[in-house]
């Protein structure tokens, strides 16, 4: 009859709705959370991008002091060079040097920390043989902190940065194979960039200087820098 036919009518469109509410809502689960992948994708990109910032923004200047001669030439060494633009300086001894320990200063007290710090260095009879050492140690320091290093004294250029003979050192080629040799054993720390500065406060062989810059080449150095004052001149 009539009325059976229109209550079955609006069964189907009641099942219909429900259907189609079911398949709305569905989709709108979907949708809801597709939204908050991408959101949480783009807040956890953004952490990324502003942890990867603050570990470019150098957080402090890493100075590392092999002395052998007067300490306050050491301090007159650091002051021939540009100011940092960190706010703070990591002063390092050789790490032979167990009672010259590590001290962080302003880079404004950063002369008086490098004068003591030579100091305890010269009263170190192992402290040229430390170098590499020493150098490994100011390297992770960079390398955590994305810190440039500045090594000064004449600790650090009274020999090639890695043994080698008299006649190796004064042949460009057979340095550098002495060093490639080196980095190929592994003794030579990574640098990733970090800028290198040297301070020297005597003399100056130029077949070291050469030697150093090729090791801080295979290093991955982003720049070496010597400052010479009139007492380091080669």
């Amino acid at each position: 009859d009539a009325g059976g036919q229109g209550r079955r009518a609006r069964h189907r469109n009641l099942e219909h709705m429900e259907q189609r509410h079911v398949r709305v809502t569905k989709e709108a689960g979907a949708l809801v959370i597709a939204v908050g992948v991408v959101a949480a994708s783009v807040f956890l990109g953004q952490r990324s991008m502003g942890a990867e910032a603050v570990a470019a923004h150098p957080v402090r200047t890493t100075v590392a002091v092999v002395n052998a001669s007067d300490p306050n030439a050491a301090a007159a060494a650091w002051s021939t060079g540009p100011t940092p633009s960190t706010p703070t300086v990591l002063v390092m001894g050789p790490t032979s040097a167990a009672g010259c320990g590590l001290q962080e200063v302003p880079v404004a007290d950063a002369a008086p920390a490098i004068t003591a710090m030579a100091a305890c260095s010269t009263g170190d009879p192992a402290r040229v043989t430390a170098v590499p050492a020493t150098l490994r140690a100011a390297a992770d320091d960079a390398r955590a902190a994305s810190s440039p290093i500045v090594l000064i004294g004449d600790g650090w250029t009274s020999a090639p940065p890695v043994p080698m003979t008299a006649t190796e050192l004064s042949d460009p080629a057979a340095t550098e194979r002495v060093i490639n040799n080196a980095q190929l054993a592994g003794v030579i720390p990574e640098l990733a960039g970090i800028p290198v500065t040297f301070a020297p406060t005597s003399t100056v062989d130029p077949a070291i200087m050469r030697a150093w810059e090729r090791y801080f080449a295979a290093a991955g150095a982003g720049s070496v820098v010597w400052l010479l004052p009139p007492a380091a001149q080669p």
